[in-house]
């Protein structure tokens, strides 16, 4: 049966739901290796994907041209075309919350069903140091781009009443990089009584003993 094309996502993406025969393959990277030409994917989105993803299926639908699209390369005659890049999103709190409800077969699947219920959560994007193990700097830029807090707490406080989370994990790779953002943070999980633990990435150096000792754990970081 005819799935429709394949469509590859360079990394994690919250994305929109776009009714349409689309194989949404999401977690594989690979904007840096998007002249692969490999016949079993049709079209790579590189880098970040909320836009282009919709105006994919909307080009697709309508039969419109994918040149159109931005940030994009495709398969077409067995030849690889690659788009201009798409500028990256300034306004992290512009893109909606995930469709939790559209996860299959359920979300329970991903949470879990015992005593502790866990979830990941993204709060900013971009790294502006060079570690020669991360890709973080490649695919994201050098610009550290966050999520307000106000933002992140409301997601925070969905997935806890909708969901009964109550394990969440900040997916961040550099999570302490604005000292005053996790304050922030940290001071909201107590304003607003959000029972969870939690747990974050993070450098070594940007770890300060007041932080480490006397701001974080106050909002149930869980150390290990």
């Amino acid at each position: 049966m005819d799935t429709g094309p394949i469509i590859i996502l360079a990394n994690d993406q919250k994305c929109c739901y776009y009714q349409s025969s689309i194989q949404y393959i999401a977690r594989i990277i690979t904007t840096i290796l998007h002249h692969n030409r490999d016949t079993t994917v049709d079209i790579v989105v590189r880098y970040e994907g909320e836009r282009a993803i919709c105006e994919i299926c909307d080009a697709l639908d309508r039969g419109r041209k994918l040149e159109n699209v931005k940030g994009i390369s495709f398969r077409h005659d067995n030849r690889v075309f690659s788009t201009p890049l798409r500028h990256r999103i300034e306004n992290l709190d512009s893109i909606p919350f995930p469709a939790f409800h559209l996860l299959e077969p359920s979300i329970e699947h991903y949470i879990g069903e015992g005593k502790e219920k866990g979830f990941p959560i993204i709060t900013t994007r971009g790294c502006p140091f060079n570690c020669i193990f991360c890709s973080t700097a490649a695919l994201h830029g050098r610009k550290y781009r966050t999520r307000s807090a106000n933002n992140v707490l409301d997601e925070m406080e969905f997935v806890q009443d909708k969901y009964k989370i109550n394990v969440i994990s900040f997916a961040d790779d550099n999570f302490t990089m604005k000292r005053n953002r996790v304050i922030e943070l940290c001071r909201g999980i107590k304003e607003r009584n959000l029972d969870f633990e939690w747990g974050c990435s993070a450098r070594v150096d940007l770890l300060s003993k007041d932080l480490f000792l006397n701001v974080i754990p106050r909002s149930s970081l869980r150390l290990g």
